[in-house]
């Protein structure tokens, strides 16, 4: 358990592996729901629905797998930062 509270820094994030675990558990059966939801639903209007499937399903590995490894490389964050409100700002300079 140390292993995983330093690797990804659970004690600065006011975190634990426990909430961790539940959130992740969270995501699975959302996940889970999501595979067989999507494509029926996007069936219905006519695409075929094991290519939903395996769309739907690679999409959620890809996500998952961003999600696992952005957080710990922190080189990459820069690069990747979305533009928000905030930073749209304008400052009224004279």
């Amino acid at each position: 358990m140390e292993f995983i509270n330093k690797y990804f820094e659970l004690d600065k994030l006011d975190s634990n592996p426990k909430r961790e675990f539940i959130a992740g558990l969270t995501t699975f059966f959302a996940m889970c729901y999501i595979l067989f939801v999507n494509p029926s639903v996007l069936g219905a209007s006519g695409m075929d629905k094991g290519a939903v499937f395996t769309a739907t399903a690679l999409a959620s590995a890809l996500g998952c797998l961003i999600m696992v490894f952005l957080p710990t490389t922190r080189s990459l964050l820069p690069r990747l930062w979305v533009l928000t409100p905030s930073s749209l700002t304008l400052s009224a300079s004279a």
